[in-house]
């Protein structure tokens, strides 16, 4: 999961490469980035990425262990 969401904040950021521990935000994302990330998770990887847990955990790594615990 951790590969998959940073291949989609690498293409929505226009990046080639994001680390683990790299803050979504600290590395150019924006409000507007957030909603097409928001976007694009739910087409790519048929995941619901409410904004707020973006803001709460904006690393790939803790966004991944979120996302995981909110599927129950």
């Amino acid at each position: 999961l951790e590969t998959d969401i940073a291949r989609v904040v690498c293409d929505v950021l226009g990046r080639g490469f994001i680390g683990r521990e790299e803050s979504f935000f600290e590395v150019g994302g924006n409000s507007l980035f957030a909603a097409r990330l928001q976007h694009e998770v739910a087409r790519r990887l048929e995941r619901r990425l409410p904004l707020r847990a973006l803001y709460r955990h904006p690393t790939v790594r803790a966004l991944a262990t979120a996302l995981r615990e909110q599927e129950g």
